[in-house]
Formats: C-alpha cells, sequence, structure tokens
C-alpha cells in the first residue's frame, strides 16, 4: 500500500471519528491537493489526522515540520522523510 493510499485512510478514519464523512474518493487526491482548500481540513481535523499518522506509521512528528504541510505531497515528504 502507498504512503497516498495509507494517508487517505488515516484522513477517512479520523473524519468517521469525528462524525462526517469525508466527500473525496482516493482517485481524487493528488499530491498537489490543498489539504485546506481542496481537502477542506480545519485545524482540529489536521491536528487529529497528525495524531493518526503517528499512530499508523509509527512515526514522531514535529509540530514545526507538519505545521509547514500545505499539499498532500507536503504530508508524504514528511511522513517518508521520518520512515527512511
Amino acid at each position: 500500500m502507498s504512503t497516498l493510499e495509507r494517508l487517505y485512510n488515516v484522513i477517512t478514519d479520523v473524519f468517521e471519528k469525528m462524525n462526517q464523512s469525508f466527500p473525496h474518493q482516493l482517485s481524487d487526491i493528488t499530491p498537489e491537493s490543498n489539504l485546506k482548500n481542496d481537502l477542506g481540513l480545519d485545524s482540529l481535523a489536521f491536528v487529529m489526522i497528525m495524531l493518526k499518522i503517528e499512530e499508523e506509521f509509527k512515526v514522531s512528528l514535529s509540530v514545526d515540520g507538519m505545521s509547514a504541510c500545505e499539499t498532500v505531497g507536503d504530508v508524504i515528504n514528511v511522513v517518508e522523510g521520518v520512515t527512511a
């Protein structure tokens, strides 16, 4: 499973826990997708996703590194950077 697929699963899981449905399919999401503008992630969802990423990928993420992420590709780069 690719990092993008795993990230998509993390996002949909977080939305389910927030009793919301994620309005996008995996095929709609690209590395260029903007987290706020394209995917509609607010700050609470982003923090929950960050925590879930740490759990899913068994990594520790820096708040500074994640707060600089604007796109799905940015998140993938951070995750792959700490798992490499």
